[in-house]
């Protein structure tokens, strides 16, 4: 029987979106079919059946490439079918290969990242992407017509796979923050519009708002701006978490009187499902993929315009009938985006490459 491997070495505990995608998907596939093999980091070892794993100690960035670009090319070749859950599939070998493609937000905003990160996406992810791969899963239908219109793909090559959900619940002992807050998780850094949401956060604070703002996430690229720009408005009710793990974050989710999602550019979105899971309103970019993901379940605002982040936010915290009307819908719509239906398509992608 032919067997597929996933690399899901992108999986990382302190992470969000593609970490995520790689770890849940992963834990998915070898649940709903014996013939997927799963290569990850050995941290996550202990929470997969032992004869569905290769997992691979310490991986580091560089670490990393070298296993994704020499080692599973040329130690893994029984495997009928190789798939990257993220633009790090290898450039040598002849096994099958699908890439997932996320975003294309380095491709758009380059200045938002790094010059390590965007030459190693540019020269290494999309040429492997266009060159090697058979096919190609959008975790959107945004996605899917960014990457023709950028990249002018063939359509023909791209399947649309929406990601999942998954709602944890909020474990008791745990002390929540101080009341009230507003919530945004994800990485700290300019690419999800950190500059703007803290000055509408500053406004709201002038208009009497008691609120606080909770930042939940690791420090990412060009923080130091992000810190600039907290010390010139004199913010005080600002709180950066760091990365929080999953126990913890649902008592965030649980406990905030909204999340905020004012991002430049996001593929999917998994911030905002995961609060609509936990009763929580939602304000979000009005831009890319998240109308899609989030249809009619929250309140749009445009994310290059404070006043509008700032009046969003306002009127989510301040109309009790708007956040009865998003906190209903938000939890119906959550539960079209489950990991089952996710692993349950791509393995149907899978069947009709390898013959599995």
């Amino acid at each position: 029987m032919a067997e597929i491997l996933f690399n899901a070495l992108p999986a990382q505990r302190k992470d969000f979106g593609i970490s995520r995608y790689c770890y849940e998907l992963g834990k998915e596939l070898v649940k709903q079919s014996r013939n997927v093999r799963v290569a990850i980091g050995g941290e996550f070892r202990d929470e997969f059946p032992a004869d569905s794993l290769f997992y691979f100690n310490r991986v580091t960035a560089l670490k990393k490439l070298f296993i994704s670009q020499l080692i599973l090319p040329l130690r893994f070749k029984r495997f009928s079918l190789m798939h990257s859950g993220d633009l790090d599939a290898p450039m040598i070998g002849s096994i099958p290969i699908i890439v997932t493609l996320h975003d294309l937000t380095f491709y758009r905003h380059p200045d938002k990242f790094g010059l390590p990160q965007r030459l190693y996406r540019k020269y290494v992810g999309l040429r492997s992407l266009i060159t090697r791969a058979e096919m190609i899963i959008c975790v959107s239908e945004f996605t899917k017509n960014d990457a023709i219109d950028a990249l002018n793909l063939p359509p023909e090559k791209l399947a649309v796979i929406h990601s999942g959900v998954r709602c944890y619940p909020a474990e008791d002992g745990i002390v929540p923050p101080e009341k009230p807050y507003i919530l945004f998780v994800g990485t700290i850094e300019p690419k999800k519009n950190i500059l703007r949401l803290l000055e509408a956060f500053d406004i709201l604070k002038k208009r009497g708002l008691p609120h606080r703002l909770i930042l939940a996430g690791s420090k990412g690229y060009d923080f130091g701006r992000i810190a600039v720009q907290l010390k010139e408005l004199e913010l005080k009710d600002v709180v950066f978490t760091g990365f929080v793990e999953a126990k913890v974050l649902n008592v965030l989710y649980k406990n905030a009187d909204l999340l905020v999602l004012p991002s430049l550019h996001e593929g999917f979105g998994f911030t905002p499902l995961e609060a609509m899971t936990h009763q929580v309103p939602v304000v979000v970019s009005n831009v890319t993929a998240i109308p899609e993901i989030c249809g009619s379940a929250a309140y749009y605002i445009d994310p290059y315009d404070v006043e509008s982040i700032a009046e969003g936010m306002y009127k989510v915290l301040t109309d009790a009938q708007l956040r009865r009307d998003l906190i209903q819908k938000g939890v119906e719509r959550a539960k079209l985006f489950t990991w089952a239906k996710t692993a349950e398509k791509t393995l149907e992608l899978y069947k009709q490459i390898s013959r599995f």
